[in-house]
């Protein structure tokens, strides 16, 4: 369990990193087997000496960034825990294995716990487009930071003062550093990972004879049997064309990865219902449940379904 030294910050007002009031949801009296949410990194950052220039700096960057989550029951010193903190600021399309923790113009970042007793998560950027699509960025907050600062540089409308915020960012994280300490944790994760449909991949219990439970039948989340009938699914207009996609997507994919499940290959089970989740769509709702429940059940991570239905109920 992560030990979080209690401390009192004076935060002014240009900080950007004033939290509002959290009010407490009622989630049905949910009980996760996990009771401890926070992330170590989160506490790590926290802790940093540096945390209030960084974000005082990043909020100069991008006045829309805001440190969510676990940076708010941090920055409140707050009794938020279990499942209220799993839900804390919790997006619709955030995966059972996500937890933002914060937002910016471009997109938004999030711890990624391959299982829920996972400690030291990876952290992936979400997107915003329609069908979000995730990439790794790193281990630590800090990676998270550079990666961010490396997407304001693409911007052709950045202010004098926002670039020096970004400089004086680099400066402190110092630039080559992030830069090999991400290298090394993304090849780290293609190592122990399979699948190519999302950013940080799929991590799996090997079968006896050390296969990976996992069968590459979809070769990248651009492949026309998923990404493209999924768009066409938002896209619809009309009430039989969205149950004409949706019969395609039973017909050509969602049959061979119910046989997958049913013989022990869960990984296409995950691969497939976390880009039916990320779709946002509430006709398919039912099926990515049907395929994703099971393999979540069968790779005993039990708290993802409590958390799967509780984040469908925002929708």
């Amino acid at each position: 369990m992560v030990k979080q030294k209690t401390r009192k910050r004076k935060y002014d007002g240009k900080e950007n990193i004033e939290a509002t009031p959290y009010k407490r949801i009622n989630h049905g009296h949910v009980e996760l087997e996990q009771k401890d949410w926070m992330p170590a990194a989160a506490v790590e950052f926290f802790n940093n000496k540096h945390f209030p220039k960084l974000v005082k700096e990043m909020a100069v960057v991008d006045q829309n960034m805001k440190l969510v989550g676990p940076f708010r029951k941090l920055m409140e010193n707050s009794d938020v825990t279990g499942t209220d903190l799993i839900m804390l600021d919790r997006e619709k399309t955030d995966l059972p294995e996500m937890q933002t923790f914060m937002l910016t113009t471009f997109g938004r970042y999030a711890f990624w716990r391959d299982t829920p007793s996972e400690k030291n998560p990876v952290i992936v950027f979400v997107d915003l487009k329609t069908i979000p699509e995730l990439s790794m960025v790193g281990n630590t907050v800090e990676h998270a930071i550079h990666h961010f600062c490396g997407l304001f540089a693409k911007c052709q409308d950045n202010g004098k003062e926002a670039k020096a915020a970004a400089s004086n960012i680099l400066e402190i994280l110092g630039d080559a550093k992030m830069k090999k300490e991400t290298t090394r944790a993304i090849k780290k994760r293609q190592s122990i990972s399979v699948g190519g449909l999302l950013g940080p991949g799929i991590y799996l219990e090997q079968h006896s004879n050390g296969s990976p439970r996992y069968r590459r039948l979809l070769h990248s989340r651009h492949d026309p049997h998923i990404e493209n009938l999924l768009r066409c699914l938002t896209n619809a207009k009309v009430k039989s064309d969205e149950q004409a996609v949706i019969k395609l997507i039973n017909e050509e994919i969602v049959g061979h990865v119910i046989i997958c499940n049913d013989e022990g290959d869960f990984g296409n089970g995950l691969e497939l219902g976390h880009v039916m989740f990320l779709a946002n769509h509430k006709a398919i709702e039912d099926d990515l449940k049907m395929i994703l429940i099971p393999a979540y059940k069968f790779l005993k991570r039990s708290d993802f379904i409590e958390i799967l239905n509780l984040t469908l109920a925002l929708r």
